[in-house]
C-alpha cells in the first residue's frame, strides 16, 4: 500500500464490492488510506445494494469516513442517507461525485 496507495484503494474497493466476509476488513483498510483517491473510492461505494455482507451498517461506516474527510475541507457537501433506498443513494452518490470532481479537479 505504501508504494501505490491509489492502486491499493482501487483494489480494496473492488474487494468491498465482492460482498463477502472480507468486505468489512477491506473497507477498514481503505479508510486508512489518507489520499483523495481513497475518498473517491469511498464515494463510489455509497450506492452498494444490500447483500450477503453489505448492509446499512457498512454504508454508515463509509459515510462516517466520507464525512470526516469532507469536513476537513470546510466546503458545502451534498446529503447522503446510508439507509435510503438504492435509487436515492445512487442519486446522492452522483451529487458526491460532482462534489469530488469540483473539489479535486
Amino acid at each position: 500500500m505504501a508504494t501505490d496507495p491509489c492502486g491499493a484503494a482501487v483494489l480494496l474497493a473492488q474487494d468491498v464490492r465482492q460482498d463477502w466476509k472480507g468486505s468489512m476488513p477491506s473497507l477498514m483498510e481503505l479508510t486508512k488510506i489518507d489520499k483523495p483517491c481513497a475518498l473517491k473510492q469511498l464515494i463510489e461505494l455509497m450506492d452498494l445494494p444490500d447483500g450477503r455482507d453489505i448492509n446499512t451498517s457498512l454504508r454508515r461506516y463509509i459515510w462516517e469516513d466520507v464525512q470526516r474527510r469532507a469536513a476537513a475541507m470546510n466546503s458545502f457537501t451534498p446529503p447522503y442517507d446510508p439507509s435510503a433506498a438504492q435509487d436515492t443513494r445512487t442519486s446522492q452518490k452522483s451529487a458526491w461525485i460532482a462534489w469530488y470532481d469540483a473539489t479535486f479537479h
